[in-house]
């Protein structure tokens, strides 16, 4: 069996959530033994889509007998990979292209209940499965001191100064806003708000902008290379989800693995809400959040985040490679056992 896992990820979009979940899946399935190709020409018997701008390679695909899977719902804030958009009134809908996509799909994975329900009422014809993004433990673990200060030594941070992550696209003025209130109201805080946007990474107009009218302990950057980014997340207090796309499956877990806490400002009915409700904790309010978060500078919230761990390490890259092949085999013998 061989599989395209096919995302359209340059380098300058190595730090979106989709180039990295492309990362996790192709890692879970050579932990699995299933072989992994980058090309239609390598004739791979199924190929594995991310994106809904890839509607024409699943129909070229189909026209060549190989089977089309679809990851939906598992990176929203990147816009090369989203499936939903706003409506003008409340809510969200699929995109167009998103929806033919599914249609032409043998099989569409959801990341948990949540999405395959919210999912379901959209697309009642599609055959969808649950398959969480998972999350490499290793890039968490055994790490050197200069790995784990990575983040303050980019930012040229104090040794021991407290700090949140949080991230938005560009035109999200919600997140800029309630951003600044919490800024206001912890001064002693710091906040790192890692923006997206339609062109790329390479938005440092809009950044200067906006970083030059901000408190001093707001600091709005692009999207930041693995490396740095992970080192941030393993010495934040926390990550923040302020605005309507709410947050990613592979953020949540990937904060799990590093003890970091997730924090989301709203209720289970705000914006785009497909996280189980136990893995992050929910603050109606910026005065509570903001409560919240002032204990979190002197007194980590370790008995969640140890909470958080144990749940994530059961999506370990292996664990989902298994599921993986479990439902490939599944298209292509009609069983999803080996």
């Amino acid at each position: 069996m061989k599989v395209l896992v096919h995302f359209d990820s340059k380098k300058d979009r190595e730090a979106y959530e989709a180039s990295r979940l492309q990362k996790n899946i192709k890692g879970a399935l050579n932990l699995a033994g299933v072989e992994t190709v980058d090309s239609l020409f390598s004739s791979p018997d199924i190929i594995h889509l991310l994106s809904p701008q890839d509607e024409m390679k699943a129909r070229d695909a189909k026209i060549d007998g190989i089977k089309v899977v679809t990851s939906a719902l598992y990176a929203e804030r990147d816009f090369k990979a989203r499936f939903l958009e706003e409506k003008e009134e409340n809510g969200f809908r699929l995109r167009s292209e998103a929806e033919r996509l599914l249609h032409q799909s043998d099989l569409v994975l959801v990341p948990d209940e949540k999405a395959k329900s919210f999912l379901q009422k959209l697309v009642p014809d599609c055959d969808i499965k649950v398959v969480s993004p998972g999350v490499n433990f290793a890039r968490f673990e055994e790490l050197d001191e200069v790995e784990c200060r990575l983040f303050s030594y980019y930012f040229r941070l104090k040794e021991g100064t407290p700090y949140v992550i949080s991230m938005a696209n560009n035109y999200e003025s919600e997140v800029f806003s309630c951003l600044e209130l919490l800024a206001q109201l912890l001064p002693k805080l710091h906040f790192f708000l890692l923006v997206n946007s339609k062109k790329g990474r390479n938005n440092s107009l809009f950044l200067r902008k906006y970083n030059r009218k901000t408190p001093p302990n707001i600091h709005v950057h692009s999207l930041l290379e693995d490396d740095v980014y992970r080192s941030g997340l393993l010495g934040a207090k926390a990550f923040l989800a302020l605005g309507n796309y709410g947050i990613e499956h592979l953020i949540v877990l990937e904060a799990n693995a590093a003890h970091t806490p997730v924090y989301v400002l709203g209720n289970q009915e705000s914006g785009i809400d497909l996280i189980d409700d136990e893995d992050v904790l929910y603050r109606p309010t910026i005065a509570s959040l903001a409560e919240s978060l002032k204990k979190l500078i002197n007194e980590p919230n370790i008995e969640f985040s140890e909470k958080a761990y144990k749940k994530a390490s059961n999506y370990s890259l292996k664990n989902i490679g298994d599921i993986l092949k479990r439902y490939y085999l599944y298209l292509l013998e009609g069983k999803e056992n080996d």
